[in-house]
């Protein structure tokens, strides 16, 4: 859904402009972003997902499809290592 947003995966998503995925059960949602990682997600802009299982909240991100399983939240990272985790945190009470 939107100006040249194409998903191309079994059971994919892309919703904005300009996305493509063709990851199986993978999805974006933003401008433009490219997911071909298998049950990956990218919501934000200009992000790419190579690692299947992987999924980043964020802008300017990249992730290496060696980067299975790997997590970022932030902007303008780079990552290509297994279960990595960019800008990650937990608060306690």
């Amino acid at each position: 859904m939107g100006t040249g947003a194409t998903a191309s995966g079994d059971q994919s998503l892309s919703i904005g402009t300009g996305n493509t995925v063709s990851g199986d059960g993978a999805g974006a949602i933003g401008d433009p972003s490219t997911v071909t990682g298998d049950g990956s997600y990218a919501m934000g802009n200009d992000n790419t997902i190579d690692a299947d299982e992987a999924g980043v909240f964020g802008n300017r991100n990249t992730l290496a499809d060696t980067a299975v399983g790997s997590r970022i939240i932030g902007n303008d990272n780079d990552v290509d290592v297994a279960e990595s985790y960019a800008h990650f945190w937990c608060m306690s009470d």
